[in-house]
């Protein structure tokens, strides 16, 4: 039960299924100060009260926690549907993937949004797809896996970030998801504000804090009012891309190619509702 309800979570449970060793119990916590419970079949299930879910070094927390879950055709038992991380009172959202060792998460960040909301957006064939977006984030670590296999350090700067996952359904079960998109978005100027465009800055050793990055160790900038992140299908970081005010300095790494301005920019994944 926990494995097919708790993966959206934290990508956890799908992501270890994928690694060696699969899914192990043991490493699963979950403390919710309210308490709460989870539906057995189709339903929600919630937890409040100042809520930490946690697997491997895979960490999310919020002072209420909500999901969902349905029963999809072609699919034994049920796949999430939603959740939704709620801050309050008893503590604000937070998710941490910084210190994960499971080989399919291909991004390690730690940040704390505003809210933050995963639905499913359909399937596109053999596979199914969820949205998850994150609302006001402001600066963020991001360690990006590289296409040899290298750790590249990021701080990030949005308004809002919209993460795309997908699984294959395999023999009737859900298989290990992948990050397919990263899209970060800034904000326009409007009503007497300033625009903000959203950035993205690697540099040469892992930054410890993202508002105190040490400037001489900048390699490469993006900022533009929205960059796109695509992924392979196995996870692996293809390249950022630029909308409306980009602007770019450095040259990029090879290992995560750069696009120049007015390249053609990855289309947004489909997905049939």
């Amino acid at each position: 039960m926990i494995r097919p309800l708790l993966a959206p979570l934290l990508a956890a449970a799908w992501l270890a299924a994928a690694d060696d060793g699969g899914f192990q119990p043991a490493l699963f916590e979950l403390s919710a100060g309210h308490g709460g419970g989870i539906a057995l079949q189709s339903g929600t299930s919630a937890f409040a009260g100042g809520v930490r879910i946690a697997y491997e070094h895979l960490v999310l927390a919020a002072d209420r926690i909500e999901f969902g879950q349905v029963q999809v055709p072609g699919v034994r038992g049920t796949v999430p549907s939603f959740l939704d991380l709620q801050p309050g009172p008893a503590g604000g959202v937070l998710i941490d993937t910084a210190a994960t060792d499971l080989a399919r998460f291909p991004v390690r960040l730690r940040v704390a949004p505003a809210a933050g909301r995963l639905d499913a957006v359909g399937r596109d064939g053999d596979r199914l797809r969820w949205r998850l977006v994150l609302t006001e984030p402001g600066a963020f670590t991001a360690d990006i896996r590289g296409t040899d296999g290298t750790w590249l350090h990021h701080v990030v700067t949005a308004r809002r970030v919209e993460v795309l996952v997908e699984a294959p359904i395999i023999n009737g079960a859900i298989g290990g998801p992948v990050l397919r998109e990263l899209r970060l978005l800034g904000r326009p100027a409007a009503d007497g504000q300033p625009r903000e465009r959203a950035a993205v800055r690697r540099y040469r050793n892992p930054v410890v804090d993202p508002a105190q990055p040490t400037a001489a160790d900048l390699t490469y900038a993006a900022e533009s009012l929205e960059l796109v992140l695509p992924c392979d299908p196995e996870g692996n970081a293809l390249g950022i891309s630029g909308g409306l005010d980009f602007s770019m300095r450095g040259l990029d790494d090879p290992r995560l190619p750069g696009f120049l301005p007015g390249a053609p920019r990855p289309p947004r994944p489909s997905a049939t509702r």
